[in-house]
């Protein structure tokens, strides 16, 4: 870990928890519409099992399908929030020779180094930077994204990166101040 006051250096092993985490993440919370769709299968899983089994004391007739129904939405509902981020995480680390990674953030941009690769990505490349309570999640142009876990960062880098997210990235870097418990810095 090297820190100077214009750029911030990390080494990290990247994890499957990692990138499940950001996955849930950008997919569920980040999605209007995948809150929409988790909110509505899970509601009316648990209303159409609560209908079944009310209608169940009644013999009522049709009663297979209230049941399935509100089995396949709570299973849906997992199967979209849970399981598909947990998936696609460890397909990703899977397909990786090596989970090691070292990245330099300075003026010039972003400058990745991993066992079988270099990478520049210069600041017009950067889409938008969000922090979340163990994460920075820089967003490049299309769905590419890095993780920048803050287990691998001392107090002082993460005070450096967010000084210069937010000089590169402005109201686009949605940050946090930690001494002010979740108010954006950017704004």
């Amino acid at each position: 870990m090297i820190v100077d006051n214009s750029s911030v250096t990390l080494s990290f092993e990247i994890t499957t928890a990692d990138y499940t985490h950001v996955l849930r993440w950008n997919l569920i919370w980040r999605r209007v519409y995948a809150r929409v769709i988790t909110v509505v299968c899970l509601f009316m899983g648990i209303f159409g099992l609560a209908a079944a089994y009310v209608l169940s004391r009644r013999d009522a007739p049709g009663l297979q399908v209230i049941y399935i129904v509100g089995y396949v939405c709570i299973a849906c509902s997992l199967l979209f929030d849970w399981l598909i981020p947990y998936w696609c995480a460890r397909s990703i680390v899977r397909s990786r020779n090596s989970t090691a990674v070292s990245y330099t953030i300075s003026e010039s941009g972003f400058y990745g180094q991993g066992t079988h690769s270099n990478s520049h990505i210069g600041w017009p490349d950067v889409a938008n930077a969000d922090e979340l309570k163990k994460y920075f999640v820089v967003q490049l142009a299309g769905q590419s994204f890095i993780i920048l876990p803050k287990r691998a960062m001392l107090k002082d880098q993460q005070s450096i990166l967010r000084a210069i997210l937010v000089q590169h990235l402005g109201p686009k870097a949605k940050l946090y101040e930690p001494s002010r418990n979740g108010f954006p810095i950017s704004q």
